[in-house]
């Protein structure tokens, strides 16, 4: 079972409210603070960021948001991800979540959880829920795939360029019949890969 902070107040004999100041970052008595670093590292004990997050107001979450585990491509991102997070501060909640999906269950918890920022990868997200995202002025990067219809910040891969040269690679080597199969004629990232395969064939 996972250690509280009643265990750690029940093993110091400090008060509840005394460990809960001391884990906030707020003065306590010297002694009081040895105390309660000795009980943490003999208990064990782990703070929940979720919760101090709600209690400090501090949007220190980030929603990190991928599409359903099926889809392995992103999986490789996550713990770089969370790493880099947790070096400024911040702890990443995952959520997998498909465009195809209803978004109310995402957007209850991401409006009422103290989130700070989201991180959409691989296009988990759609653009009503980005829009609506943007609306309320929350932090929001898409990373792999950018929404055609909402300006957000995007980090990709040089789409365009990557398929105008897959089409000359192939053209070069001799090939004249292609087929080109894309997912979604509305991602922008996919809509450029097109573009520019079509560009290297002409």
């Amino acid at each position: 079972m996972k250690t509280t902070i009643t265990d750690i107040a029940r093993d110091t004999g400090l008060s509840v409210s005394t460990i809960s100041k001391y884990l906030n970052q707020k003065t306590v008595l010297p002694e009081n603070a040895r105390l309660i670093e000795e009980s943490i590292r003999r208990l064990n004990y782990t703070p929940n960021p979720i919760a101090q997050s709600l209690r400090s107001k501090k949007n220190s979450l980030i929603a990190l948001v991928i599409p359903p585990l099926q889809n392995c491509l992103w999986g490789f991102a996550i713990t770089p991800i969370e790493d880099f997070l947790h070096t400024q501060g911040y702890t990443a909640v995952v959520c997998t979540h498909s465009p195809e999906e209803s978004n109310d269950a995402l957007s209850d918890f991401l409006f009422h959880s103290n989130i700070g920022g989201v991180l959409s990868v691989g296009g988990a997200l759609n653009e009503e829920i980005l829009l609506e995202l943007k609306e309320h002025h929350f932090p929001v990067i898409c990373i792999g795939d950018c929404p055609s219809s909402v300006s957000l910040d995007c980090i990709s891969s040089t789409n365009y360029t990557s398929s105008y040269e897959a089409a000359r690679y192939f053209i070069q080597h001799g090939h004249t019949r292609f087929g080109l199969v894309s997912c979604s004629r509305s991602s922008l990232s996919q809509r450029e890969r097109c573009r520019g395969f079509l560009d290297g064939l002409a």
